[in-house]
């Protein structure tokens, strides 16, 4: 009927000719065929989707809805600025269907009839007499339910508005009273009446509910079936080859003015002529007041009630596995993706996801805190995509980890790092890198990783040690071993001359790019207890407050000669004159740089001198980890920090402050922007 109405042309080659021929629909349409898909399982579910209480129903309502459209050929969906990708269309969809099953109540005992096709020919009592309708009718109500011994027929509609409350809609009209028949035809039993249950697919500003329930009662309003029976009877003439006009019910009713003016005739000049006689009236506008007034009151075709009710409705995850909570708390917000596998790695499982067209990785990636909260875990990280394919990934910490030994010899300077979600050794090339960052809170594991690195390389590198604490590194094997910070500062100092000599070295062999000799690497740890020491070569030696046996010591410690060390004893005062006149003729041309000045020139300019940094520190502040180190530490490594700030300020990205700690760790790498995630080995 709407068909014919609107497009005559296609109701001819559709319905007369029967020939098969499909255009563009638009995407509402797509949108609002994936509601009823999704409402016919949630409701009666399906022989593939067996329900068994609502949670499953909203949870298979979702995905049944969210596949129609993923699968619905992209070819014959007519774009608009509304609606321009499947996505869009998801996420409409997807607000609408949470907002009706928050809003309405769910019963299903009381139904006796979901999504069924009639074709029925109507032959029933009508008005006292028996109506028997030439043409079968034809249709498939959303759902028919018994309420007080009435049956009630729902249908449901989505929109971007509610419609108005005194709006005459002629499409719904005639919706209403073929559904009537159909189902009196096919039940025996007269319908009450037809609920509209219009879900508005936009957020109301007003915050008010998002489901309005039109009602249609049909001993109430004999005005429908006016309307039906002229339209019917003018349709079957039309078909048969008569000269009739018929209107245009998705565009005539606007108002009551047309509506009354089609029931009662007006459009034909002999019953125009008939009733003003009978009305006495004189012209057709009197006579059309006098129709809208013995109509009764319009208002009464579409009575408005609002549903107050609101549920806490929740979906049950318990009896889902974590695949399947991850795929149906994405679906919650509109995102369809299919899962693919999960690959079982020492510290978190990886699992991948096939996403819809048009999905946005960044719109995955914020709900981090979803995922964690239906799966009950912290430490959840979304790669979006996962490096080098087409998947998503979900890093799922596992119930029980599984703990790395200890890490491979290094081959040259190749660093075995820790083991990857795919169970691969991750490796840092220190040539590469050439210096490494390792930075995290205390329980992160940053010692232990360290420690590993140093056994990892063994003789393979000279090591020159800085340890601030005195206890972290103290029993590695290494000839230059410094704990006090001044000690520190001149071993750098002491490296940034050995770092000149080879470069001077270098010069004498033409083509020489790498120092070719045995590299050195040096690891600083606690780097921040060295940067707060704020240690420079200006600072002066107080020898006034030292006994002599002090002095004595600093001589030996300077390598000074036997004479100034029992001068030290005799004359103290000449012994510190001749401290400070040795300090000013040894004095080195670095001896003004700050430690952090030493730390950048080294890392600026090492690398073709085959000396390599490694520093660590618990303490990932900005006053810590500045600009320039930044800058010079490419490679870096983060284990768990105690905030999403000390993250960004080690990665520029946050993640590192859902790390697990003990050894699980990101490592950012100086030719890639992407985080590789790695339980560490131990020591």
């Amino acid at each position: 009927m709407r068909r014919i109405s609107t497009n005559p042309v296609l109701f001819r080659i559709k319905d007369i000719n029967h020939d098969l021929i499909d255009s563009t629909h638009s995407p509402a349409m797509v949108l609002g065929n994936a509601f009823h898909n999704a409402m016919e399982v949630y409701y009666g579910g399906s022989e593939e989707h067996i329900i068994s209480n609502e949670s499953e129903a909203i949870k298979l309502g979702l995905e049944v809805g969210l596949d129609f459209i993923e699968k619905y050929p992209d070819g014959f969906i007519g774009w608009n600025s509304t609606y321009q990708n499947k996505q869009q269309v998801m996420d409409k969809f997807t607000f609408a269907f949470n907002a009706y099953v928050k809003e309405m109540p769910y019963r299903t005992d009381n139904i006796t009839m979901i999504e069924k096709g009639l074709c029925e020919k109507v032959d029933v009592e009508w008005r006292g007499e028996q109506l028997s309708l030439p043409v079968p009718l034809k249709g498939y109500p959303d759902k028919v339910i018994e309420d007080d011994g009435y049956l009630d027929i729902v249908d449901y509609k989505t929109s971007t508005s509610f419609p108005g409350d005194d709006d005459i809609d002629g499409k719904k009209i005639l919706q209403a009273v073929v559904y009537y028949f159909l189902v009196y035809a096919y039940t025996g039993r007269k319908p009450r009446r037809c609920i509209f249950e219009v879900v508005k697919v936009t957020k109301n500003k007003d915050g008010g509910p998002q489901v309005k329930q039109y009602f249609f009662d049909y001993e109430e309003n004999d005005l429908f079936f006016d309307f039906f029976f002229r339209f019917y009877y003018d349709m079957i003439r039309a078909i048969n080859g008569e000269m009739v006009w018929l209107p245009n019910i998705e565009a005539m009713f606007d108002n009551e003015i047309a509506m009354v003016a089609y029931i009662n005739r007006l459009d034909v000049p002999e019953e125009v002529a008939a009733q003003m006689k009978a009305e006495q009236v004189t012209d057709i506008t009197e006579l059309l007041k006098r129709k809208i007034a013995n109509t009764s009151n319009m208002n009464r075709m579409m009575k408005t009630v609002e549903t107050k009710f609101v549920s806490g409705k929740t979906l049950n995850y318990k009896d889902m596995n974590i695949q399947d909570r991850i795929k149906t708390k994405m679906a919650e917000h509109g995102m369809l993706l299919e899962f693919d596998g999960v690959v079982e790695g020492a510290a978190v499982d990886l699992y991948r996801y096939t996403p819809s067209i048009g999905l946005k990785m960044s719109r995955i990636a914020s709900y981090v805190a979803d995922v964690e909260q239906v799966l009950g875990v912290t430490g959840v990280r979304i790669l979006t995509p996962i490096p080098g394919t087409t998947f998503v990934g979900f890093e799922v910490p596992r119930s029980e980890r599984t703990w790395n030994g200890a890490a491979p010899k290094s081959k040259a300077l190749v660093i075995p790092i820790g083991t990857n979600t795919y169970g691969q050794v991750e490796y840092i090339n220190l040539v590469d890198a050439p210096h490494v960052l390792v930075a995290g809170t205390t329980g992160g594991g940053k010692s232990v990783l360290v420690r590993s690195i140093l056994n990892s390389l063994g003789s393979t590198a000279e090591l020159w040690l800085a340890d601030p604490k005195g206890v972290e590194l103290n029993d590695m094997k290494s000839k230059r071993y410094a704990e006090d910070p001044e000690d520190i500062r001149a071993m750098l100092e002491s490296l940034v001359i050995e770092m000149d000599r080879r470069y001077a070295e270098m010069k004498k062999t033409p083509g020489l790019r790498r120092y070719d000799k045995k590299p050195i690497v040096c690891v600083v740890d606690e780097f921040g207890d060295f940067m707060l020491a704020n240690t420079d070569g200006k600072k002066k030696e107080n020898y006034d407050g030292w006994t002599g046996m002090r002095l004595a010591k600093e001589c030996t410690k300077r390598k000074l000669s036997v004479e100034w060390v029992s001068m030290s004893r005799i004359n103290k005062q000449s012994a510190i004159m001749a401290l400070e006149q040795y300090d000013e003729e040894n004095r080195s041309e670095y001896a003004d740089l700050s430690g952090e000045d030493l730390v950048v020139k080294l890392a600026q300019k090492a690398r073709a001198a085959a000396i390599h940094l490694v520093i660590a520190t618990q303490s990932p502040r900005a006053d810590i980890v500045t600009g320039r180190i930044k800058a010079n530490f490419p490679t870096r490594i983060a284990l768990r920090t105690a905030s999403e700030i000390e993250s960004r300020i080690i990665l520029d990205a946050p993640g590192a402050e859902k790390l697990l700690g003990k050894g699980d760790a990101l490592i950012l790498r100086s030719d890639s922007p992407e985080l590789v995630r790695v339980q560490s080995f131990n020591v």
